[in-house]
């Protein structure tokens, strides 16, 4: 997930919560629900690096393709994913 991807999910979901009474920890808790744990059927994009767990254990995987979705680690199998940040570039 690319930064515009995840700052346009956190504006996406504060927009929800958008009210002139509404308190700041209310926004950061909808920016937190924008970014948190996905079930596997809201699939992520193809070639996603995201970490999944089964609500036992966790590891690192990528969405390929439908055959490989949702991944397994021994007897584990994902039910759900969070998505992981790009790393920054190097480029100056």
């Amino acid at each position: 997930m690319n930064r515009d991807e995840m700052i346009e999910a956190v504006e996406l979901a504060m927009d929800n919560v958008h009210d002139m009474d509404t308190p700041w920890s209310r926004y950061a808790e909808a920016a937190v629900d924008a970014l948190s744990w996905r079930p596997v059927t809201d699939r992520p994009r193809d070639r996603s690096f995201v970490v999944v767990t089964d609500g036992n254990a966790r590891w690192v995987d990528t969405c390929t393709f439908d055959f490989a979705w949702p991944p397994k680690f021994g007897s584990h199998v994902a039910t759900h994913w969070h998505p992981v940040h790009d790393l920054p570039s190097t480029a100056a």
